[in-house]
């Protein structure tokens, strides 16, 4: 199984980091993130999965320093649950040690989206 690493960023209004790792299990994304409030409580980590035919689009943004993954889904309720997610997005920043990763599942949700 294919896992990347992956942060979220503008949670909580900064009182909280949530970091996490985004896999495919099968036909599903798997969505795994543990929350940390104030650096110093970590919550029990969450996995969220929706199935790859509720992706309506996948978007990868590549900077020097790391990218960002984007995974729009319709019905937008799929990730609505998803801490840091917003309009049906969910934005994860992913760094740049792990774009090797990154490419490797960003490939295999091309194949299955052609």
């Amino acid at each position: 199984m294919l896992s990347v690493p992956f942060s979220i960023s503008d949670s909580h209004s900064g009182l909280s980091e949530m970091s996490g790792v985004v896999c495919l299990e099968g036909d599903d994304v798997v969505v795994e993130i543990q929350i940390k409030f104030i650096g110093l409580f970590k919550r029990p980590s969450q996995t969220f999965r929706f199935d790859m035919t509720d992706l309506e689009e996948v978007r990868h943004t590549r900077r020097f320093w790391g990218d960002t993954l984007t995974l729009r889904t319709w019905p937008m309720e799929r990730v609505a649950d998803i801490p840091g997610s917003s309009d049906g997005a969910l934005a994860l920043k992913v760094k740049r040690a792990d774009r090797p990763a990154l490419d490797a599942l960003l490939d295999r949700l091309e194949l299955w989206l052609t």
